[in-house]
Formats: structure tokens, sequence, C-alpha cells
């Protein structure tokens, strides 16, 4: 497993989002995610290893494979 993996996913984010369209806001230093109105957030996303994981998904689903972002909801609480 590679050791620092972190620095290659968020160059990742940058190749796949270079204008910032999906991945509003991702900061380290005040742990921050925003995306763009286009996918539904139920509540605000925990900063940990999981969210650069989920970020990287969501960004290869919408840029890559052309997923429609308007059927994306992250955070969806399910009674």
């Amino acid at each position: 497993m590679v050791k620092n993996w972190k620095p290659i996913i968020l160059k990742k984010f940058g190749e796949l989002d270079p204008k910032k369209e999906i991945l509003t806001v991702f900061d380290e230093k005040t742990k921050k995610i925003d995306f763009s109105n286009c996918i539904k957030q139920h509540q605000k996303q925990n900063f940990e290893d999981e969210a650069y994981i989920r970020t990287y998904l969501v960004l290869r689903l919408i840029k890559e494979l052309d997923y429609p972002c308007e059927a994306i909801e992250l955070e969806k609480s399910i009674p």
C-alpha cells in the first residue's frame, strides 16, 4: 500500500476538475469540502480519509464516466 497517498489523490482532483466546476472547495487546513450545487448534500461531510476517496470517486463518476451530477446525493440518512 502507498504510504503517502493523499498527495496523489489531491493531484487527481486537479486533473479531473481543473476549473473547479464540481469540487469547489477541498481545503485540508480548514477541513472544508464543498461541491457545486448540482450535487445534493444532506449533511456536511466529515473530513477524514474516506473524504478523499469519496471525493475522487464523485469526480471520476462525473468527469470520466459522464454520470449526471444531479443524480448524486451525499450523506443521505436512510431511516
